[in-house]
């Protein structure tokens, strides 16, 4: 089932203690002489304005200058914008810098920045990879409460990065980032409730997290509740409901979704293993793994498939059904990712 699809462009928010700014050119005014006499608040609200562009022309660099003052004075939000900023944003990509300046922040204990600083280690941008610093910032980030830090933590507990794999913990902290409304953590423990990994399985439980997530716009959510409702899984099958939930992750460009809506928009149903429990497992192996990115749409549905009819057709292949579980979550290539950025 699709958790966070690996496919999805990382974006970037930052969540500052800061009331959002609303600029005007009389606040523009007002900020900019508390900012030249040296006030870090101001200096960091002027860089805010820039930045978005909000009652100002839009100015990057200018952006830049302020935030920098702001950083210099030891103003954690500023580092943290700072740090983020220097990711990519409007050109202004230096790898380096932005770990300098989250290193900053994190280590006053900024939660956004230890999750980002988190995602720098565990990426390997402007830092040497090490995946158990990842798991440390992460981990400090996460019991703030900081909820795409558990959902990284949770990530990285299921696939053993920086920690011992475990499954019941990366479905501990799913469920803390899930509960604070996290669509990507919300489709990934409804999909641990759908196969039973971590936790006990419970297509009902598996289906009110994948709602959840669908609602909020997650595709791969939506095309997993397509599903549980086509097959009556936690749900009554409702064929309606299924064509409503695949057809709104298709227009978000998802490949399975589009096949299970191919298939019901011709009412053709999908093909039924003729194997049976009594009948020998197939001898040839299955597919190599490879990123989804590599994969084809053809490769793509037959992986749906398999998945879908998995313990039927190879009842006794755990090895299986778990690859074929992680190419259909997203769990194998996705990086972990960074908070969202939107600067206030």
């Amino acid at each position: 089932m699709g958790i966070s699809h690996p496919l999805s462009i990382i974006i970037l928010i930052i969540f500052l203690f800061y009331i959002p700014v609303a600029c005007s050119a009389t606040m523009e005014s007002d900020l900019l002489a508390k900012a030249t006499q040296g006030d870090a608040k101001a200096q960091n609200d002027l860089g805010v304005c820039y930045y978005n562009g909000d009652g100002v022309e839009q100015d990057y660099e200018k952006a830049v200058y302020w935030f920098t003052k702001a950083a210099e004075e030891g103003l954690v939000e500023a580092q943290n914008n700072l740090g983020l900023l220097y990711y990519g944003e409007g050109g202004w990509q230096d790898y380096e810098k932005a770990v300098y300046w989250l290193t900053k922040a994190a280590e006053q204990g900024h939660a956004s920045a230890q999750n980002n600083l988190g995602f720098h280690y565990r990426n390997g941008y402007g830092v040497k990879k090490d995946e158990v610093k990842a798991v440390e910032w992460y981990t400090k980030a996460a019991k703030q409460d900081r909820a795409s830090a558990q959902y990284n933590l949770g990530y990285c507990y299921y696939h053993g990065y920086g920690v011992e794999k475990d499954y019941e913990k990366a479905v501990e902290w799913y469920t803390k980032a899930a509960k604070q409304g996290d669509a990507h953590a919300q489709n990934n423990l409804g999909n641990h409730y759908y196969h039973g990994y971590g936790v006990g399985q419970d297509y009902v439980k598996a289906v009110e997290w994948y709602k959840k997530a669908a609602e909020q716009g997650h595709a791969w959510a939506q095309s997993n509740l397509g599903n549980c409702y086509y097959h009556g899984y936690g749900v009554e099958k409702n064929e309606g409901k299924a064509v409503e939930w695949y057809t709104k992750a298709a227009k978000q460009g998802n490949e399975v979704a589009q096949k299970g809506l191919d298939f019901l928009n011709r009412n053709v149903p999908e093909p039924q293993s003729t194997l049976s429990l009594s009948q020998p497992r197939p001898t040839s192996a299955p597919p190599q793994w490879r990123p989804e990115q590599q994969w084809s749409p053809a490769e793509q549905y037959e992986l749906n498939q398999r998945l879908l009819h998995s313990r039927t057709m190879f009842p006794q292949d755990q090895a299986w059904d778990k690859r074929v579980f992680e190419a259909r979550s997203g769990h194998a290539p996705w990086p972990g990712y960074p908070e969202p950025r939107n600067f206030w």
